[in-house]
């Protein structure tokens, strides 16, 4: 197995304002810096190396939830496979006051990719955007 561990490079301009680097994957003494200055395309394209080469356990660095918590400009969507194995994201109602208990079936054991914040786009429309 190969367990890894995700960092997201950035600068703290302001209070709520940051200037998005890169994502760097360490794993195995090796380290691979996913940069090409969007975060949801560094974030699909470090999801998609972890999942060819069988990563796991995958670590986040704290920097992830704080990049994205205090930035407020992203969604999580979760990749299921569902009949046929067909991939579907699937996104929280975080209307919903009880979302953690309600709906683990959403984010527990998938695969987290990010989206532009009040966005929802397909499997289909992410991996274009992401081209």
């Amino acid at each position: 197995m190969n367990s890894a561990v995700i960092i997201v490079n950035y600068e703290q301009e302001k209070e709520f304002k940051f200037k998005y680097k890169s994502i760097t994957l360490s794993f195995s003494k090796n380290k691979k810096n996913f940069c090409v200055g969007n975060f949801i395309k560094d974030w699909f394209d470090c999801m998609k190396f972890v999942i060819q080469k069988q990563m796991s356990p995958i670590c986040f660095s704290s920097s992830v939830d704080h990049f994205v918590s205090d930035s407020k400009l992203f969604d999580s969507a979760y990749l299921h496979l569902e009949n046929n194995n067909k991939p579907t994201l699937m996104y929280i109602d975080k209307t919903d006051p009880s979302w953690i208990e309600n709906q683990k079936h959403i984010f527990e054991n998938h695969i987290e990719f990010f989206v532009n914040k009040n966005t929802k786009p397909t499997w289909d429309q992410l991996k274009i955007y992401c081209k």
